[in-house]
């Protein structure tokens, strides 16, 4: 009616209709302990999730298929500190996370492709279940008064623990968008100037590579970068 053109192959999907249905409890839960005044130990676990649903990106009606919820249970130890009178802030985390029905965006899904073809599709899918262990830092020194250094970073490893093949996922493939290391580091100094001040300011940020899909391609991997 509007005049527009249909792509004759999605016509079938005008008014296709698929089903979902789920439901999920979470929770959390954690201990801490003051060891002084300025040292605070914890642990916690907890779990979450990110909804299931119909593949919204569809180019044929077999391509109308459900996928699972995200989920995953986690487990954090670390501590928080202000020593030396609050000169110096460190915070320390630790964790472990246990992923199941990771979802991902599979650009090649012949088993749900007519004919057995590769693409196109961009259908959501869950690839198989992960683990991801990490350590993360936070640091802020200030020798004398309006001189700041900070700094913080993570450092996290992932792997598969099983792939569904049908994903066409290796099971030595990356989490998407998942860079490993990060780094920042600034440092800035309060001049006191008439009835305020003007702060100065440096700061310097790296970012190991990643990947923005599950597999691999020629195009998928962004390299690493300093920014400063």
């Amino acid at each position: 009616p509007n005049g527009g053109a249909l792509n004759p192959s999605q016509v079938p999907l005008n008014g296709l209709v698929g089903e979902f249905a789920d439901d999920r409890f979470d929770y959390r839960l954690g201990l801490d302990y003051r060891v002084s005044d300025d040292v605070l130990v914890y642990g916690q676990v907890s779990t979450a999730f990110k909804g299931g649903g119909i593949n919204p990106r569809t180019f044929f009606p077999s391509q109308v298929v459900p996928f699972e919820p995200e989920t995953v249970q986690t487990y954090e130890v670390g501590f928080k500190s202000d020593l030396f009178n609050g000169d110096v802030r460190l915070n320390v985390a630790a964790f472990y996370s246990d992923y199941e029905n990771i979802q991902i965006i599979n650009p090649s899904c012949p088993d749900i492709t007519p004919n057995n073809l590769p693409g196109p599709c961009a259908a959501t899918r869950n690839s198989g279940d992960g683990e991801f262990i990490g350590l993360e830092y936070e640091l802020m020194i200030e020798p004398i008064d309006g001189l700041q250094f900070d700094a913080n970073g993570s450092f996290i490893d992932f792997k598969y623990t099983s792939v569904n093949p049908l994903t066409r996922i290796g099971p030595d493939a990356d989490f998407p968008f998942l860079a490993k290391t990060k780094l920042a580091a600034g440092v800035q100094y309060a001049i006191p100037m008439f009835a305020g001040t003007i702060t100065p300011r440096f700061d310097v940020d790296y970012r190991s590579s990643f990947s923005t899909e599950g597999a691999e391609g020629p195009f998928s991997r962004v390299p690493a970068r300093t920014l400063a």
